[in-house]
């Protein structure tokens, strides 16, 4: 509604509004707008009553702030603390149901991911493949931090810790085929209407979960050359993984 109000009465303010997105709008696919100003645009920005009453307002508010972290910030009141605007962004939701059979990733175009979710900008198709198998979600379920009964997801306790095979470039191929394979059977539901949260709830389409499960088999390969026989040997070769990771890391650090 705000956005609409402004661009009613100033058009050209459109290069200023970006869609931004986080857990609640992925899951929910629900519509939700910032003004994204970069340093060099901001004189012209502010020629635009509403977006200078907004600047004003968050600089204020950022003065008052107890944090001197956020009233340093003041200065830059044009802008989010962290300033990523990428093409083309993997998001994922850092809170969600822990019922849901994966974790759930979407693909986003010229859009602000928000702090509420987790993003890798410029992504490869083989980084969904990797993020959407079930051996992801037992690693997060394992390691991950919680909200509630909710699963938190994390950059440093989940995707920074998780073991994967040896990533050669055929098997990313093949990543990138189950990864496309997975957002085909999803696309037909989001064009009616459909959100990723009652894609990934107790209706999960019978050919995304098809999808998914060719994903878990080929991954699953190339970690032991069979699937696995269920989640306590899943996990048990992750933790198994990790300490070799740990191991080498621990090696690499003591070498300098």
């Amino acid at each position: 509604t705000e956005r609409d109000k402004i661009l009613e009465e100033y058009p050209s303010a459109e290069k200023f509004i970006k869609p931004i997105v986080g857990s609640r709008e992925l899951l929910n696919g629900q519509e939700r707008y910032c003004l994204w100003i970069d340093d060099l645009e901001l004189n012209e920005a502010m020629a635009y009553e509403p977006i200078r009453d907004r600047i004003e307002r968050v600089r204020v508010l950022r003065e008052k702030n107890s944090d001197p972290s956020v009233v340093e910030k003041a200065q830059a009141a044009h802008q989010f603390r962290e300033h990523i605007l990428a093409g083309q962004t993997l998001a994922l939701p850092r809170v969600a149901s822990e019922l849901r059979p994966y974790v759930v990733v979407a693909e986003v175009a010229d859009t602000v991911v928000s702090d509420s979710a987790f993003m890798i900008a410029n992504p490869c198709m083989w980084h969904t493949g990797v993020l959407s198998n079930r051996m992801m979600h037992q690693w997060l379920h394992a390691v991950g931090g919680k909200l509630e009964d909710r699963t938190r997801f994390s950059n440093t306790l989940v995707y920074n810790t998780f073991p994967v095979p040896n990533l050669t470039e055929d098997r990313k191929k093949v990543l990138d085929d189950c990864a496309r394979a997975i957002l085909k059977a999803r696309q037909p539901y989001l064009d009616e209407g459909k959100t990723l949260a009652w894609l990934y709830g107790k209706d999960m389409p019978t050919e995304l979960k098809a999808a998914h499960e060719a994903l878990d088999l080929e991954y699953e390969t190339m970690c032991i050359g069979r699937a696995f026989r269920d989640d306590v040997e899943r996990l048990a070769w992750l933790f198994r993984e990790y300490e070799k990771m740990k191991k080498r890391h621990d090696a690499k650090n003591k070498k300098r």
